[in-house]
């Protein structure tokens, strides 16, 4: 039967401990098989929760509690299955601390912004920067995306949190215009967010504000996120490619995309993720991937940047394979807004010196 959104429960009749890896790996194995949608062939996963009545739970409701969080433990071990142990209940109490304390954080403005330079290739000068949003907790310090973003999604925090990412850095965007540096102006969005309709309405609403143009913002879409609700996903993909804004497939290699279906995409840039471009200098069949990659790119007409560019070998083989941009530590790490300002001002990278702007 189906919760709701993307969640299912199976109530499997006389279920001990030993028989679960015979059901869980049956169920997974069914989920894993490709399924076809408009001539397209789309591979899926999904990540199995399990809790045993009466060793574990009392009632129906507490069965659906403890396999909802034993779910959530295979979800972040990656795909697979989990069986419910007492001390998980421990772990969901410190992620429901937390999602109620974000939400705290997201009306407080606890949560901060840090902003990683992209650099063009042909004219080794940054145009642009990726938003990257940090978490300053007032007990646990600075909390990295991976540690909140998760609990945003299931909380349903994830709407007001892109809204609070988008206007700070648009905000952000035009305060350097001000200065007389004219950057685009990366941000990700969830797969979630492709679940929101009103998701292009804000952000024209948002765009008119700060009176940004639309193709400066760069809004980046994991392969996975598209492929969790493709229908819904592409629709609104295809309303921000209408009104202008340039959109970038993240991580793109570790997904789900065929090449068919990529092209079908209203998307702008490729995003190479950062495990292939790593290890590119000593690894030859990575080197590959990323040549293949630029050149798929180029052909379908798609802009190229790198992530995960840290030293001067991968930048100059990047160069040399033709990507068009690279972010990473070689060029930039995230820095805060104050910083980022004068790493515009000090870095080899920079713009050509800017000419302060005055406000409108």
């Amino acid at each position: 039967a189906r919760l709701g959104g993307d969640e299912y429960v199976v109530l499997v009749h006389d279920l001990d401990r030993e028989g679960i890896p015979t059901i869980a790996n049956k169920l997974l194995a069914a989920l894993d098989k490709p399924f076809h949608w408009q001539n397209q062939s789309i591979d899926l996963g999904a990540s199995l929760g399990v809790s045993l009545y009466p060793s574990q739970c009392r009632d129906a409701s507490e069965l659906l509690r403890c396999a909802d969080i034993a779910m959530y433990v295979a979800k972040r071990a990656g795909k697979g299955y989990a069986v419910y142990a007492p001390d998980q209940a421990h772990t969901n109490r410190h992620d429901l601390s937390l999602k109620s304390e974000l939400r705290a954080a997201i009306q407080a403005d606890q949560l901060c912004l840090y902003y990683q330079p992209q650099v063009d290739h042909h004219s080794q000068r940054v145009i642009g920067v990726e938003a990257l949003v940090r978490w300053n907790h007032p007990q646990r310090g600075f909390l990295a995306p991976d540690q909140f973003i998760p609990l945003a999604e299931d909380a349903g925090l994830i709407g007001p949190l892109t809204h609070w990412v988008l206007r700070t850095a648009l905000t952000q965007r035009v305060a350097l215009q001000r200065q007389g540096y004219v950057l685009t102006m990366a941000i990700n969005l969830s797969a979630r967010n492709l679940h929101d309709m009103e998701l292009p309405a804000s952000i024209a609403t948002l765009l008119a504000e700060s009176g940004v143009a639309p193709q400066d913002l760069i809004l980046e879409i994991t392969e996975s996120a598209v492929m969790a609700n493709p229908s819904d996903g592409l629709a609104i993909l295809t309303e921000l490619d209408r009104m202008g804004v340039t959109l970038s497939i993240d991580d793109f290699g570790t997904g789900y995309s065929s090449l068919a279906y990529l092209k079908g995409l209203p998307v702008d840039e490729l995003k190479i993720d950062k495990s292939f471009v790593m290890d590119m200098v000593d690894n030859e069949n990575d080197a590959v991937i990323v040549r293949s990659t630029i050149d798929l790119a180029h052909n379908l007409g798609l802009k190229v940047t790198a992530e995960g560019v840290e030293t001067l070998d991968a930048w100059h083989i990047l160069g040399m394979l033709g990507c068009d941009c690279s972010q990473g530590y070689f060029m930039g790490r995230p820095m805060p807004a104050e910083k980022l300002e004068a790493w515009l001002r000090e870095s080899a990278w920079s713009n050509v010196r800017a000419v302060a702007l005055p406000a409108p």
